[in-house]
């Protein structure tokens, strides 16, 4: 099932589904550059609005962080040298009221493009 590298970031979201993290979808790769997921039913997001309410930012941390992970785990240097070649934004979250949370990892050098 794993035809190109890029197939393996799909691999790492169906474990993320299985661990519960949410329903993540890989919505758009480019390859070496910038991955897009998103996720209908973050649990971060989730436990935010019923212990405080809607938020004025994204409070999906871990899943921030697994995107930019997918991304190093694939097109990184070695470890540990390839730990934070890429860093990730979450544009929307439904914490935020949006109708899903999405998250942008991109080269750590190229965050300012989100």
């Amino acid at each position: 099932m794993i035809e190109k590298k890029e197939d393996q970031i799909s691999g790492f979201a169906a474990v993320a589904v299985a661990f519960g993290w949410g329903d993540l979808q890989v919505v758009d790769i480019v390859p070496q550059k910038k991955l897009r997921l998103r996720v209908s039913d973050s649990y971060e997001a989730s436990g935010y609005l019923e212990r405080y309410g809607v938020a004025d930012s994204g409070k999906c941390y871990m899943l921030r962080g697994v995107a930019a992970a997918f991304m190093d785990l694939i097109y990184g240097a070695a470890y540990p040298d390839g730990c934070y070649d890429f860093a990730a934004e979450e544009p929307l979250c439904r914490a935020k009221g949006d109708p899903y949370c999405e998250f942008v990892a991109k080269k750590s050098s190229d965050q300012s493009e989100a």
